[in-house]
C-alpha cells in the first residue's frame, strides 16, 4: 500500500517528533525508517499502527492529494524552535486538505486582496509605508476611519480563511500566514492568548498578505513594519485625534475598549502619531 510522505511528516511534526523519537514510536529503527520511506511501500495493517499511534485518521496517510504550501510567515519567527515552526507548518498543510473539503461544500468569498508589495500600487517614498499602506487599505475597503467590529469576520469576508490554533506549549507560535496555489491566504492564529492580543495578531499578518509576500518575515525591518501597519490599521490617526485622552493608566485601560485592543496597542498608536507628551485639558 502507497504512503503519503507528505502526510506521513505531517503527522510526525504535528506531535513535535524527531525522526528518531517518531521511528522508536513506530517500533522502527531509523534505519528501517528511512527504507519504508524509500520503497513507499507499507502493510495495510502498517497505517493503523500509524494511526493509533499518531492520532491522525488511517486515510490522511493514503490520501492522494497535494499538501504542498507557500512558506509561512511566522509572527516572532527569530524567537520560535524548528521544531515549533515544523508543527506550525503542519497545520497549516493539514488546513489546506480542510478547507478543501470545506470548498466542496460551499462557496466562500473569492480573495480580495491588493498586493503593495509588487510594486503595482504606488507607495510613496517620503513617508511610512506600513501607515501609508493601512490607509490605502481601508479606503479601498471602504472601512473609513471608526474602529471595525468583528475582525475576523472582516478577514474571511475578503476570502481570507482564517483558522485557530490551540498551542498553550509554544506560545511563540502566536500567529502566521501562508498561501495555497498562490492565490489563497490563509491566517493562523492561536487562540491560547486574549482577544485582543489575536486581533492585533490577525492585523500583523495582514500585513504580510499584502505588504510582503516575497520578503523574508525573518527580517527585523519586515516585522517591525507589521507591526506599525497593525496599529494603523486598527486605531485610524484620525479617530485617535478624535477620541484622545491623556494617556494615564486608567484612562488607556478606559480608552482602549473603543477598538477592543490592549493597553499595549493603544500605547503604540499614541507613540506612533507623536501623542505621548500630550498634556492634561
Amino acid at each position: 500500500m502507497k504512503l503519503n510522505l507528505d502526510a506521513l511528516d505531517v503527522a510526525r511534526q504535528r506531535n513535535r517528533l524527531t525522526k528518531n523519537a517518531f521511528a522508536s514510536l513506530l517500533n522502527l529503527s531509523s534505519r528501517e525508517l528511512r527504507r519504508m520511506r524509500e520503497v513507499n511501500e507499507v502493510e495495510p495493517d502498517f497505517i493503523n499502527r500509524l494511526a493509533e499511534a499518531t492520532g491522525f485518521p488511517a486515510e490522511f496517510f493514503s490520501t492522494d492529494e497535494n499538501l504542498e504550501i507557500s512558506k509561512p510567515t511566522f509572527r516572532k519567527q527569530a524567537t520560535l524552535s524548528a521544531r515549533e515552526r515544523d508543527a506550525g507548518e503542519a497545520a497549516a498543510k493539514i488546513a489546506k486538505l480542510f478547507w478543501k473539503q470545506v470548498e466542496r461544500e460551499y462557496t466562500l468569498p473569492a480573495p480580495n486582496l491588493p498586493d503593495y508589495s509588487s510594486g503595482e500600487c504606488y507607495l510613496p517614498t517620503n513617508v511610512d509605508r506600513a501607515i501609508y499602506a493601512a490607509a490605502m487599505l481601508r479606503e479601498e475597503w471602504g472601512l473609513g476611519t471608526k474602529p471595525i467590529g468583528n475582525f475576523i469576520q472582516l478577514l474571511e469576508k475578503k476570502g481570507i480563511r482564517v483558522l485557530s490554533l490551540s498551542e498553550p506549549n509554544a506560545r511563540g507560535l502566536s500567529a502566521f500566514t501562508f498561501w495555497e496555489g498562490g492565490s489563497k491566504p490563509f491566517v493562523y492564529l492561536n487562540m491560547v492568548g486574549s482577544t485582543e492580543r489575536s486581533r492585533f495578531d490577525a492585523a500583523h499578518e495582514l500585513a504580510h498578505l499584502i505588504l510582503h509576500r516575497n520578503h523574508d518575515a525573518a527580517d527585523p525591518m519586515v516585522e517591525e513594519e507589521a507591526e506599525r501597519f497593525a496599529s494603523a490599521f486598527l486605531i485610524p490617526k484620525a479617530d485617535l485625534l478624535r477620541h484622545k485622552r491623556y494617556p494615564t493608566l486608567a484612562n488607556l485601560r478606559n480608552n482602549k475598549k473603543r477598538w477592543n485592543v490592549s493597553v499595549a496597542a493603544l500605547v503604540r498608536a499614541y507613540r506612533d502619531n507623536g501623542l505621548t507628551q500630550l498634556t492634561k485639558s
